[in-house]
């Protein structure tokens, strides 16, 4: 099966669990960077606050939660599409999938080894 539709910027939701929204962050060779959003506290990492018009799915300010982005398997992420546990949603605009991508290199919350590993997904100019 093709991996044209696991891109960055793709949005889930999750089913179970916390039902947390994952976005597809990065590319790598047989997996994709995931990343989720959670609503904003004061103890959360700012890096990139989330407004609701970045976002159908958001209802007041989120944040990314960069300290939890991990690879995930292509084989793992169709799994839980298959499944059901993760939904498709309506992908980022471009600007703000961008916005993300900044946020994972200037958090100081990213773990080191992934930033060096999607260092290819670093947006232009930054």
């Amino acid at each position: 099966m093709a991996d044209e539709d696991l891109y960055p910027g793709r949005v889930f939701r999750e089913t179970t669990g916390h039902r947390h929204m994952y976005v597809i962050l990065g590319c790598y060779p047989f997996e994709r960077l995931m990343g989720n959003w959670s609503s904003y506290s004061d103890s959360k990492d700012a890096t990139c606050i989330l407004v609701p018009a970045d976002h159908r799915a958001i209802s007041h300010d989120s944040v990314i939660m960069y300290n939890h982005a991990k690879p995930m398997t292509i084989s793992m992420l169709r799994k839980l599409i298959g499944d059901g546990t993760f939904l498709p949603d309506d992908d980022l605009r471009e600007e703000v999938l961008k916005r993300i991508q900044q946020g994972f290199f200037d958090s100081p919350h990213t773990r080191k080894r992934w930033k060096k590993r999607y260092a290819h997904m670093r947006p232009e100019g930054s």
